[in-house]
């Protein structure tokens, strides 16, 4: 061949071959990647908006109910009933 010989490998032994797989084109390959790629990425976006939305909800819960500072000492009874 153009005063090179070629290169050989050697052939893969048939027990790694998944047999089952064979009559997959390399376009039904190519449709499945794509597809479950979509599905990846359709997660991951709708995960992301949950959690952008769970954030809004929290900003606004926290707008609408401001901090209380409670006392640190024990209310008796008698104080709470007059309050």
């Amino acid at each position: 061949m153009y005063g090179k010989w070629p290169k050989v490998k050697k052939a893969e032994s048939p027990d790694l071959i998944n047999w089952e797989n064979l009559h997959v084109t390399r376009a039904g390959r190519c449709i499945r990647i794509f597809a479950i790629s979509l599905v990846t990425i359709i997660l991951v976006v709708l995960s992301f908006g949950f959690i952008v939305y769970a954030k809004s909800i929290e900003r606004e819960a926290k707008e609408f109910s401001p901090a209380i500072n409670c006392p640190d000492e024990l209310v008796t009874i008698e104080e709470a009933q007059d309050d």
